[in-house]
C-alpha cells in the first residue's frame, strides 16, 4: 500500500518505440505489397503480380528466422533495415517473372517458358544480388561507435537478398506456371495494348536520339556537374537529424556549493515549464538531482537532469527542435542557475555533443585561456547554443601559493612541500604487522581534528636539506577557492572539453567546429597546446573516412564481378557510370525539400546504387546476347531492341521500388 499522495507511473516506455516500429514495418509491408501488386497487375497480370509480391513477407519472415543465427535480434535498427529492404527485394522476382511472361508471349508452353525464362536471366540476376550485397557490405567494416551501431543493417540486407534469390530462382517460377499447367492453358500470353503502344513510341524516340548520343550525354553530364556543385556548395551533412526525435534532456547547473535540497527546489521551476507542454506533445518526464548521468561523468550536489519523453512524432504539431527552442526561451530568464543546457536524443548511437573540442596541454593557465577563447569564438557562430566547458568548479578548497624566493632562501623545493603535504593529509604506510593470518598496515597521518584546521596547515613543519624545520606559512600563503569537480585526461594529458549544441537548420557540427578551428592560430598564439575535434564531428569523420575506403574496395569488387559476367573490361564501366547520374535525382529531391543529407539518406543512396547497377547490367547483358545471336544487325538496332525488351522490367523495378518505399514518406 503506497502512502497517500504517492503514485507509480510508467515513464520512458521503450517498448512503445518497438511497437511503433513493428507497426511501421507491418503497415509499410502491407501497403507496399498492395502497391507492388497493383503496378505488376498493370504490366503483367494478377497471377504473376501475386506471386512476385508474395516474396515480400516470405523474405521478411525468413530474415527474422535467420537473424539469431548470426547473433542479431529484432530491434529498432533491424526493423529500419527491413523497411529499407522492402522496396528492393522484389526487383529480381520482377525480372524473372517478366522474362517468363516474355517467353509465354512468344508461344512457349508454361513449363518451357519457366525453364527458359529463368535460365536466360539467371546470370545477370545472380550478379545483381552479388553487386547489391557488395554495395552494403562496406558497412560491416565501419569503425567507431557508428560501425557497431549499423552492423545489423548490412546483415539484414544480405540475408534478405540471399533468401530473395532462392525464392526467385527455385520457388517462384513453379508458382508462376502452376495455374496454366494445371488448367492446361497453353495459349499465348498477350501484353496489354497500351504498353505495346508505349514501348513502340519509346523505341522510335530512342532510335532518333541515338545519333545525337553525345549531345544527350552532354546534357546529363551538365546536370550532374550542376547537381554536384549545388551539393558541395549548399547541401549539408548531418549524421542524425533531430527533427523526428522523441526525447531530450535538460542539464541544469546551480552555483557551486548548492545543497541537494536547494538544487531539487530550483529544478521545480523547470519542471513546471516542462509540465506545461500540451498533452499531445508530452508523454512523461523524470528528474534526477546530483547527476548529469552519461552526459557529464561524476556527481555534484549542484547538478540536475530532466529527461523529457515526447509523444510519437506523427501525433505532434511541433518537432523536438521547435519544442526545445520554446523551452530554452522560457528557461533563459530563470535566476539562480549557472547554466541550463538542452541535449536532443537523435536516435543514433552515443556519438557525443554536436560540437565538442578538446583543449589539451600541461599548462593549466594556457589551457583555461584557450578554452575561454574557443567559447568566445563559438558565441560568434550562427546556430550555436548551450556552450559548456567540463572544467566545472567543485567544492571549496585551500589553495597553497608558494613563494619561490622564500623557498630558495630556506633551501626547500616544491617537491619537499608536496611530499610533506601528502604525508600529513593522505598519510604514508610505515610498517606492517602480522596478526594471525592477516597483515595490518600502519599509516602515519595527521589526526582528523588537525586535518580540518587551516591554522594547523600553516604551522606544518617541513625539513630542508640540512635537517632544519621550516613552517609552511613562512614560504607560502593560503586562500580559499573552488577546486575542480573532475580532472579529465586525453592521451595522458590534462584536457578541457568545450561542447555546444547547434541549430541544424542553420549550420552543421562539421561547419561549426571548422569555423572555430580555422579562426584560432594555435601554433602562433598557443604554443604547446592542442585542439582535437570530438563528439559528432569526430565520429562523422572517422566513420565516413572508413566508409569511403570500404566503398572504394566495394566498387572494385563490383567491377570485377561485372568483368566475370561480361568478359569485358569496358562494359562494366558502362554499367557503373550510370550510378553518378542517379545522384542527380537524389540532390534534386533533397534540395526541393530543404533537407540535409544524413545517415539514413546514405542508406537510401546505397540501395539506389544497387538498383541502378541491376537495371544497367540486365540491359547490357541482353544487348550482348542479341548482338551475338544476330550478327547482321547494326549496333543501333541491337541497342534499341534490347532497350525495348528490357523497358518493362526496368520500369517495373523502379516503380515497385518507389511503391514499396512510398509508405515511409
Amino acid at each position: 500500500q503506497l502512502p497517500e499522495g504517492i503514485d507509480i507511473e510508467l515513464s520512458n516506455d521503450r517498448s512503445r518505440l518497438v511497437i511503433n516500429r513493428l507497426n511501421v514495418v507491418m503497415w509499410n509491408g502491407l501497403i507496399g505489397l498492395g502497391l507492388v501488386m497493383l503496378m505488376l497487375t498493370l504490366f503483367l497480370n494478377w497471377h504473376s503480380a501475386f506471386w512476385v509480391a508474395l516474396s515480400i513477407p516470405v523474405v521478411l519472415l525468413g530474415t527474422l528466422f535467420l537473424l539469431p543465427v548470426f547473433g542479431a535480434f529484432l530491434d529498432t535498427i533491424a526493423m529500419g533495415a527491413m523497411i529499407l529492404v522492402i522496396g528492393i527485394i522484389v526487383d529480381d522476382g520482377i525480372v524473372v517473372a517478366e522474362n517468363i511472361w516474355h517467353h509465354r508471349e512468344h508461344g512457349l508452353k508454361p513449363i518451357d517458358a519457366a525453364v527458359e525464362g529463368t535460365y536466360a536471366v539467371s546470370k545477370p540476376v545472380i550478379t545483381t544480388i552479388v553487386t547489391t550485397a557488395l554495395a552494403f557490405m562496406p558497412m560491416f567494416y565501419m569503425t567507431g561507435v557508428l560501425g557497431d551501431f549499423v552492423f545489423v543493417i548490412p546483415l539484414v540486407v544480405v540475408l534478405a537478398l540471399t533468401i530473395s534469390i532462392l525464392d526467385t530462382m527455385f520457388i517462384m517460377p513453379a508458382h508462376l506456371i502452376s495455374r496454366s499447367h494445371v488448367e492446361g492453358e497453353e495459349t499465348r500470353m498477350r501484353t496489354s495494348d497500351w504498353f505495346v503502344r508505349f514501348r513502340d513510341r519509346f523505341g522510335n524516340v530512342l532510335h532518333k536520339l541515338l545519333p545525337m548520343r553525345y549531345a544527350v550525354t552532354g546534357v546529363f553530364v551538365a546536370l550532374l556537374l550542376a547537381a554536384s556543385f549545388y551539393a558541395a556548395r549548399y547541401m549539408d551533412f548531418v549524421l542524425f537529424p533531430t527533427q523526428s526525435a522523441d526525447e531530450f534532456y535538460i542539464l541544469a547547473e546551480l552555483p557551486s556549493g548548492s545543497s541537494l535540497e536547494h538544487t531539487a527546489e530550483k529544478l521545480q521551476e523547470i519542471e513546471a515549464l516542462v509540465a506545461g507542454l500540451p498533452d499531445h506533445e508530452l508523454d512523461s518526464f523524470t528528474t534526477r538531482v546530483g547527476t548529469h548521468d552519461f552526459h557529464n561523468p561524476g556527481e555534484n550536489e549542484n547538478w540536475g537532469l530532466l529527461s523529457v519523453y515526447l509523444t510519437a512524432f506523427a501525433k505532434r504539431d511541433r518537432n523536438a527542435d521547435e519544442i526545445v527552442d520554446s523551452l530554452r526561451t522560457q528557461t533563459a530568464p530563470l535566476d539562480g542557475f549557472d547554466s541550463i543546457v538542452y541535449s536532443i536524443d537523435s536516435g543514433g548511437p552515443p556519438v557525443g555533443r554536436p560540437v565538442q573540442i578538446r583543449v589539451i596541454g600541461s599548462d593549466d593557465e594556457q589551457r583555461r585561456a584557450l578554452a575561454a577563447a574557443i567559447v568566445a569564438q563559438l558565441q560568434t557562430v550562427d546556430g550555436v547554443s548551450d556552450i559548456e566547458r567540463d572544467d566545472k568548479a567543485g567544492k571549496e578548497q585551500i589553495v597553497v601559493d608558494l613563494d619561490y624566493i622564500r623557498l630558495a632562501e630556506h633551501e626547500l623545493s616544491v617537491a619537499d612541500v608536496a611530499k610533506n603535504l601528502r604525508l600529513a593529509y593522505d598519510g604514508e604506510i610505515v610498517t606492517s604487522v602480522r596478526y594471525g593470518d592477516e597483515d595490518v598496515d600502519f599509516r602515519v597521518i595527521l589526526e582528523e581534528k588537525a586535518r580540518g584546521s587551516a591554522e594547523v596547515l600553516g604551522q606544518l613543519v617541513i625539513p630542508n636539506r640540512y635537517g632544519r624545520f621550516v613552517e609552511l606559512q613562512e614560504v607560502a600563503s593560503f586562500r580559499m577557492a573552488p577546486g575542480p569537480s573532475n580532472i579529465h585526461h586525453y592521451d595522458n594529458e590534462r584536457t578541457i572539453t568545450v561542447t555546444a549544441n547547434i541549430d541544424k537548420e542553420v549550420t552543421t557540427p562539421l561547419l561549426a567546429t571548422n569555423a572555430v578551428l580555422d579562426a584560432i592560430d594555435i601554433q602562433r598564439d598557443w604554443p604547446g597546446m592542442r585542439m582535437v575535434a570530438g563528439g559528432e564531428t569526430e565520429e562523422t569523420q572517422k566513420s565516413m573516412s572508413s566508409l569511403a575506403v570500404a566503398f572504394a574496395v566495394a566498387a572494385v569488387g563490383i567491377y570485377l564481378v561485372l568483368v566475370l559476367l561480361f568478359n569485358s573490361l569496358i562494359q562494366p564501366i558502362i554499367v557503373m557510370i550510370a550510378v553518378p547520374f542517379g545522384l542527380i535525382g537524389v540532390n534534386f529531391a533533397f534540395a526541393a525539400h530543404g533537407q540535409a543529407i544524413g545517415f539514413l539518406a546514405m542508406l537510401g543512396v546505397i540501395g539506389l546504387v544497387g538498383i541502378v547497377v541491376n537495371d544497367s547490367l540486365i540491359l547490357v547483358n541482353l544487348a550482348n546476347s542479341l548482338r551475338s545471336s544476330n550478327t547482321d544487325a547494326s549496333l543501333r538496332e541491337v541497342v534499341v531492341d534490347a532497350t525495348k525488351h528490357r523497358l518493362r522490367p526496368i520500369l517495373l523495378t523502379s516503380i515497385t521500388t518507389v511503391a514499396g518505399l512510398l509508405p515511409m514518406d
